[in-house]
């Protein structure tokens, strides 16, 4: 299965899934028996898994602050806990078979918010921090 968010905030919309939403989105598949792959290991058919555990490909487009951001904390940079890598971080501890495997479609030079690499200080993000 190949699952796709686009934007992890406060309400649900077309694109876009409310926090609350994607940590039940999380238990589910996680109790339904996927788990995260790389597309990589599914191309090269070297999908490591247990019986019974189905492999799950997380798709992450068009690199929004929303799927991946710091905070800066007292002059420590961290994962904002709000992201959704947050969410996942967070999931991870209680699921430690839930490995870090994604795929993030990162926009070079796009407008908005959804401009990885732009020095633009979208949503309090500094380029230096993602580089």
């Amino acid at each position: 299965m190949v699952l796709e968010y686009h934007l992890i905030t406060d309400h649900n919309s077309a694109y876009a899934r409310e926090r609350g939403q994607y940590r039940k989105d999380l238990e589910l598949l996680y109790n339904r028996g996927y788990r995260p792959v790389n597309m990589s290991d599914v191309l090269d058919k070297k999908l490591n898994l247990p019986n019974r555990i189905s492999p799950d490909v997380m798709v992450f487009d068009d690199a929004s602050p929303e799927q991946f951001s710091y905070i800066d904390n007292n002059g420590k940079l961290e994962i904002d806990p709000k992201s959704g890598m947050g969410i996942w971080l967070d999931f991870q501890k209680t699921h430690p078979d839930w490995t870090n495997k994604a795929v993030y479609c990162l926009l070079s030079g796009a407008a908005a918010g959804h401009n990885f690499f732009g020095d633009r200080g979208i949503q309090g993000q500094k380029s230096q921090w993602r580089f």
